[in-house]
């Protein structure tokens, strides 16, 4: 099976795209909580599951609204 080309790279990086800012993230400034709105999460979330589903490991999301991950080195 060959590479994906340059074309499949930028289509699904900006279908992931898209699908990112679909989701309305916008504060909520009434709230008393953190993240203050539950498109928050819903990004956090997806973010969650796209970085385990893209082998990062020690994939954590904090009660906060921190997602932390360890992403191997490049080189």
């Amino acid at each position: 099976m060959s590479p994906p080309s340059h074309r499949q790279w930028r289509a699904a990086l900006q279908e992931r795209f898209l699908r990112y800012v679909r989701i309305d993230t916008q504060s909520n400034p009434l709230s008393k909580t953190i993240p203050s709105s539950s498109g928050q999460w819903q990004l956090l979330q997806l973010l969650h599951q796209e970085l385990q589903s893209l082998g990062a490991s020690e994939v954590r999301l904090t009660a906060d609204g921190y997602l932390l991950a360890t992403l191997p080195a490049v080189g």
